[in-house]
């Protein structure tokens, strides 16, 4: 992806994107909020047809390049990228510092 592209989205959504790189194809997403990261979570718990579709409404709540229907597009040729990208997604709502425990 071009310097320009980057900067025309970071313009458009902020500093805090993550790119996806899918073989050539490339996707470029932004931190889930608590919200949507929380119906994700609804779903995975429901499971079912609701667990399939809380990870592609993860995917659409976060993705900010390409389009959705280009998006899908490239599902169609490998339907198992789209429980991949999901899984970035989700990883991006985790905290940036270390979470420990320790009995006390």
């Amino acid at each position: 992806m071009d310097e320009t592209k980057i900067a025309e989205l970071k313009a458009a959504h902020g500093d805090n994107l993550t790119l996806i790189e899918i073989g050539d194809d490339e996707l470029v997403v932004k931190k889930p909020t608590r919200a949507q990261f929380n119906r994700f979570r609804e779903s995975v718990v429901n499971g079912g047809k609701e667990r399939v579709e809380g990870g592609a409404t993860l995917i659409r709540d976060a993705l900010v390049y390409p389009s959705w229907k280009e998006f899908l597009e490239i599902v169609e040729r490998a339907p198992a990228i789209e429980d991949e990208v999901t899984g970035q997604v989700a990883k991006l709502a985790q905290s940036e510092s270390k979470v420990s425990a320790k009995k006390l």
